[in-house]
């Protein structure tokens, strides 16, 4: 009786040894997935900082190779123009009253740019407004019948009920169509 007794508390403690190794199994297992996730993520992180990084400091070669010049008349013009088109581009309450308003200021060839960038997702995004908050003008030298301004743009955008104040560089290429000064094209870039 005695020795049956003995054999099963060994039994009972091998199976219990036994269970506790294989729970702390899948646990190691699991921890060693969710470090995994965790280091996928941290080094998603870093490259978008880099990423965003790399991008500002390109944006802020280009507005100092963008020197401010004595205004000219061509230079007036697009200062009145660069305000217009700014205006369109941060002042609206629907993307389809932004795109009306660009309509004028811009070639045909951006235009038919930004119907194919646009997409449906902006389509549908039907109750998007947006506000011109300030704005910092620099203006290239003005070469033949292009010239280019870099702009540094604070705006406030409210989608579905939600605002968020936006920091944008914004580079505009114009050039003279007949003369009249209209964007040729555009680039955007979020900044810090």
């Amino acid at each position: 009786m005695l020795k049956n007794g003995i054999i099963v508390i060994s039994l009972i403690a091998c199976f219990g040894m036994g269970w506790l190794y294989l729970t702390g199994q899948k646990e190691a297992k699991q921890l060693q997935v969710e470090n995994k996730q965790q280091q996928v993520a941290l080094q998603k992180e870093k490259e978008t900082k880099e990423f965003y990084r790399d991008q500002a400091a390109k944006l802020k070669e280009n507005k100092k190779a963008i020197q401010q010049v004595a205004p000219t008349e061509a230079a007036s013009i697009i200062a009145s123009k660069n305000k217009a088109v700014l205006d369109a581009f941060f002042t609206y309450h629907s993307l389809s009253e932004r795109s009306a308003a660009l309509t004028s200021l811009t070639t045909l060839s951006y235009q038919e740019k930004m119907g194919k960038e646009q997409g449906d997702e902006d389509t549908l995004q039907s109750e998007v407004a947006s506000r011109l908050e300030g704005v910092t003008v620099y203006e290239g030298a003005l070469k033949d019948d292009t010239m280019a301004t870099w702009n540094d743009v604070k705006a406030t955008v409210t989608t579905e009920g939600r605002s968020e104040v936006i920091h944008m560089g914004v580079l505009l290429q114009y050039v003279n169509q007949n003369g009249n000064w209209v964007v040729s094209n555009a680039t955007f870039q979020q900044l810090p």
